[in-house]
Parts: structure tokens; sequence; C-alpha cells
């Protein structure tokens, strides 16, 4: 078997994106990498983690990409707030209060929002 004959394994590429605001870039992007993604995901939010509402377009918009096969699965995220003893229980033990700049429960929901989505 030459080189030019040698059977390499299918790969996959799956991208994901999470949005709230400047949408308008979205479709752009996810076109520039859609022939070679073999599945899209969207995450998105309604809510931004400071509690501000996203433009009246946005779900509409996403749709319409999932309808137009640009999309393959839309996730919708709503932001939580999280008790003292939750972060707690998210924040290493062994790290100090002045390498976080206060107590662990004056770390802002958004932070951990933002890990909850990975």
């Amino acid at each position: 078997m030459s080189k030019d004959e040698v059977q390499h394994p299918a790969t996959s590429l799956g991208v994901f994106y999470n949005v709230f605001d400047c949408e308008e870039l979205l479709e752009f992007s996810i076109k520039s990498v859609r022939s070679v993604a073999s599945h899209v995901c969207v995450v998105y939010q309604t809510t931004s983690n400071f509690g501000d509402r996203c433009n009246a377009g946005l779900e509409h918009l996403l749709r319409s990409l999932q309808a137009a096969g640009l999309v393959d699965s839309l996730v919708s995220y709503t932001p939580r707030l999280f008790s003292p003893a939750q972060k707690t229980q998210l924040v290493c033990d062994r790290v100090t209060e002045q390498e976080l700049g206060g107590p662990r429960d004056s770390i802002g929901d958004q932070f951990f929002n933002e890990l909850q989505k990975r």
C-alpha cells in the first residue's frame, strides 16, 4: 500500500459558541467553520450573568440559523445565584482570601455561571 493509499481514521470537529450579545457576527463565524465541523452547538442566554436582557431578535436569529442547517443544536442557559456555601464548595480550599481579593462568598455569581457552562 502506497502512502497515498493509507487510510486515515475519520476525524470530527465540534464547534461550540457561547452567545449573549454580538450575535451579528455569529452567522459569518459559523459559515467560516461549518464545512469542516461535524457539529455546531450554540449555548445562549436571554438574560446575562448581570441580569441584562438580550436583544429582541436573538432567539429568532438562532432558530433561523438552525433551520438553515448552520447550527445543529441550541442550548438555552439561565444564570443562577450561588449561595455562600455553594461558592465555598466550588473554590479550592487551599486558596487564601488574599489570593481571591476577599472572602470566597464575595466572588460574583457571574464567575460561577461561566464555570457551570463548561
